[in-house]
């Protein structure tokens, strides 16, 4: 599962700490065929108003944004390669520094901005697209208190889970989206305003080796499996086998977690 998200219907928090660069947010995201900018996530300083945010322009580039905002004053950096409307992208937002902000689509094509904008300590992280109407569908998203590497981001891009990563230790918040908010629970209670429709999630399996197959199914760590049959083996067989090919007959609903 993931979730659809707008101004009504929207996850938010103002107890999210970030101490200031670097961080990076990170996310899944599919994005309508619209023509307005169309914010993705972001954090803010309710004290000073600066923000760094994730955008799709939507403008005919159709390009991803990662912005630092003070004020009326911005620095921009724009993927090389543009979003796909109504197709799953994964993008990891780098703020390094006051003048260093880098974002990467599907692990790479990343476009940079060297403009300098210092922030202080930020609080107030969102995501789905809070101030429009339009609908965006959000997974995974998570916000790092550290500068994400490029080796990193493509990783995360080929369905390796944050939770799992180097960068585990350094997650301030992440949400996986697949069912209820605030799971599983890393980092601060979030608020939910209205009722966030549920939707497909990214259908990505992560491989040894790191390559991403698509398949009806997900799994990552912690696991979960959806839409697939399952069975359970003896810990010296491992603990999880996908048994058979499903048929009409044979699907799970929901998920199955252990």
């Amino acid at each position: 599962m993931a979730l659809s998200l707008n101004n009504a219907n929207v996850i938010l928090s103002t107890l999210v700490s970030v101490s200031g660069y670097p961080f990076s947010l990170i996310g899944w995201f599919r994005v309508p065929d619209v023509t307005s900018s169309t914010l993705l996530m972001g954090i803010a300083s309710v004290s000073t108003g600066a923000r760094c945010d994730v955008y799709f322009a939507g403008d005919g580039t159709k390009e991803a944004i990662a912005k630092t905002k003070i004020g009326s004053s911005f620095g921009a950096a724009s993927t090389t390669l543009p979003m796909t409307p109504g197709k799953w992208h994964h993008l990891a937002a780098v703020f390094s520094s006051d003048s260093e902000r880098k974002i990467y689509i599907d692990g790479g094509n990343f476009g940079v901005n060297n403009d300098n904008f210092p922030i202080s300590a930020m609080s107030f992280f969102y995501f789905g697209n809070l101030y429009g109407s339009v609908l965006v569908d959000v997974a995974e998203v998570s916000v790092i208190q550290a500068a994400v590497s490029a080796e990193q981001a493509a990783a995360f891009a080929n369905g390796s889970p944050v939770l799992a990563s180097p960068y585990s230790r350094n997650t301030v918040t992440y949400h996986d989206c697949i069912r209820q908010t605030n799971h599983p629970g890393l980092g601060p209670k979030f608020i939910v305003v209205g009722s966030p429709a549920a939707t497909d999630h990214p259908r990505v399996l992560h491989t040894v080796g790191g390559h991403s197959i698509a398949m009806p199914s997900r799994f990552r760590g912690p696991w979960h499996a959806e839409q697939t049959l399952i069975r359970s083996l003896p810990a010296a067989q491992g603990q999880l086998s996908i048994s058979g090919v499903s048929s009409n007959d044979s699907i799970l609903s929901g998920e199955v977690t252990i």
